[in-house]
């Protein structure tokens, strides 16, 4: 995920004139139409799959989110006169998870909460965030949503898990009733007002693939005599856990018409439904506190929280793209041949 995000980085600007261009195209071709309009979608479908697969297929978003969409045009977050945020790099998010294993080798399956509590930039207008308004997520809402993964013993060690994300779907809310609690542990179970009656759903994800790391504090137990892990015994190599890192690739499945806009004002729903886009969600969080439950000395649950930043890309299918416009413009030099001979 790292190196996907640092070629949609670098390649931000033109990537994005190239996907508002198609955009603005498409919205004009259903006015004009025409075999000159043709040629031109097809010659940019072209020149975009030419860049797309030079870039790395990745073209980093600068986002706008629009409560008023959700809520109507009645509501207002903030003083200024619209319902809208400032641009926004990347979004600021907080998370608590509790995984269990399934008893099958070594995989797990976890449940989580997330909450976008600020804006990269933080200059950024947050139209009310957290105050008339709170933007929350849940994975493992409904059974067979949860993560699912397993720990890599291949690239394991003493003092590393390394853990493979295998599945799983986010749906993200907003609700303008900012209520939602995390309890009193960095773990999920115990947190409310996620997914409530007055949420509004506004996204679906499912996840694409990810991976993290759980690092751990070797510590001889056998010094003092005392369990310090708390798995019921004492051992001289016991496992502490100190934090880690997880990143997941999430696919947008579905957007609220009118809430996720691009820095021009245009509705990415628009794009999603395109079928050969792709919006990605790349979430790159830290593991801070972690609580393992034992029994029988094995790991039973894994409470944690995390906290990090979310960076919307947006992926085209360049060979599909390089498909159809080469067929496009295929097509319309048949037509041209078709009508030199009428």
């Amino acid at each position: 995920m790292i190196f996907a995000y640092s070629l949609s980085k670098g390649r931000k600007k033109g990537g994005e004139e190239i996907m508002r261009e198609i955009r603005n195209f498409t919205k004009k071709s259903k006015k004009e139409g025409g075999v000159k309009r043709m040629k031109k979608i097809g010659i940019l479908f072209i020149f975009a799959a030419v860049v797309a697969l030079s870039a790395g297929s990745a073209y980093g978003l600068q986002i706008v989110l629009n409560p008023g969409a959700v809520f109507g045009s009645g509501w207002n977050g903030s003083p200024d006169s619209d319902t809208l945020t400032g641009v926004i790099s990347q979004l600021s998010v907080y998370t608590q998870t509790t995984s269990t294993p399934t008893g099958v080798g070594t995989s797990f399956t976890d449940v989580g909460d997330i909450a976008v509590i600020g804006f990269i930039p933080g200059l950024a207008d947050r139209e009310g965030l957290d105050v008339s308004w709170e933007l929350t997520g849940r994975w493992g809402q409904s059974s067979g949503e949860e993560l699912t993964g397993y720990v890599d013993l291949s690239k394991s060690d003493a003092d590393t898990d390394y853990y493979v994300y295998t599945g799983g779907v986010l749906w993200m809310y907003v609700d303008d009733t900012p209520d939602r609690d995390w309890g009193t542990t960095p773990g999920s179970y115990d947190d409310s007002g996620f997914a409530d009656a007055g949420s509004v759903p506004v996204a679906t994800l499912t996840l694409a693939n990810g991976w993290g790391t759980l690092e751990y504090e070797i510590v001889d137990e056998t010094i003092d005599n005392q369990d310090v892990n708390g798995d019921g015994q004492i051992t001289s190599n016991a496992r502490l856990p100190k934090g880690g890192a997880i990143f997941l690739d999430w696919k947008f499945t579905m957007m609220f018409p009118g809430f996720w806009l691009d820095q021009y004002g245009n509705d990415l729903n628009d794009l999603l439904v395109q079928p050969n886009i792709s919006i990605l969600a790349f979430a790159d969080v830290d593991t801070d506190n972690v609580i393992i439950t034992y029994s029988g000395g094995n790991p039973v649950q894994i409470d944690s929280d995390h906290d990090g930043s979310i960076d919307i890309t947006v992926v085209p299918e360049p060979t599909t793209m390089l498909l159809l416009g080469s067929g496009i413009l295929g097509l319309l030099g048949m037509a041209g041949i078709r009508r030199k001979k009428a």
